[in-house]
C-alpha cells in the first residue's frame, strides 16, 4: 500500500512538474529572439532564418548585413519587431511579406532600395517611413497592409509605381 501511494504521488509530481515546464515555455515562446546561428547570412546578405528562427517575435539583423534578401523573412508570422542594422541598403522581393503581425517598421537612412512587394500583406503595419535615399516605391509595395494608416514618402522619391491597394491613397 505504502509503495503504491508513494508511485501515484510521484506520478502526481512528474505531471506537475511537466505541466509547469510547459507553462514557462509559452512564456518564453511569447520573448521569443531569434538568436545569431537561427539567421542564414550570407555575403553581407540575410537569405532567411532556420525553422527555430521562424518562431521568433523578434529579430535583430546584425550590424554587418547590407541586405536583406528576398523571401528572407517571407511569413514570419510570429514576428512583432524587427531591429534592422544602421547600415542597410536594400531590401529585396517579398522579404518581409506576410509578417502579419508587424505594427511598425523602422528602415534606417542607409536605405536605398525597397523592391517590390518588400512589405505586401503585412497586415497589422500601421505606419512606416521611407528614407530619403530612396527614389522609387516599387508595386505592390504595401498590397494587402489593410491596417497601415501613414506613410511618410520623402521628396526623394521621383517614381511611384502604384498597383492595386494603397490604403493611404484610397
Amino acid at each position: 500500500m505504502q509503495k503504491h501511494i508513494l508511485l501515484v504521488s510521484s506520478l502526481v509530481l512528474i505531471f506537475f512538474t511537466l505541466l509547469l515546464v510547459s507553462c514557462n515555455n509559452d512564456i518564453k515562446d511569447d520573448l521569443k529572439i531569434a538568436s545569431i546561428n537561427q539567421l542564414i547570412i550570407e555575403n553581407k546578405t540575410l537569405l532567411g532564418v532556420t525553422e527555430e528562427g521562424r518562431k521568433a517575435t523578434k529579430i535583430v539583423i546584425p550590424d554587418d548585413v547590407t541586405s536583406i534578401g528576398e523571401k528572407a523573412l517571407y511569413s514570419c508570422t510570429m514576428l512583432t519587431s524587427i531591429i534592422m542594422p544602421s547600415n542597410l541598403d536594400t531590401i529585396g522581393p517579398y522579404a518581409l511579406m506576410d509578417c502579419n503581425k508587424i505594427k511598425s517598421i523602422t528602415l534606417p537612412d542607409s536605405v536605398k532600395e525597397i523592391e517590390n512587394s518588400a512589405f505586401m500583406k503585412c497586415s497589422s503595419l500601421e505606419s512606416i517611413t521611407i528614407p530619403n535615399k530612396v527614389t522609387e516605391i516599387s508595386r505592390y509595395l504595401f498590397e494587402e497592409c489593410e491596417s497601415l494608416t501613414t506613410v511618410a514618402i520623402p521628396e526623394s522619391v521621383k517614381k511611384l509605381t502604384i498597383v492595386h491597394s494603397f490604403p493611404v491613397l484610397a
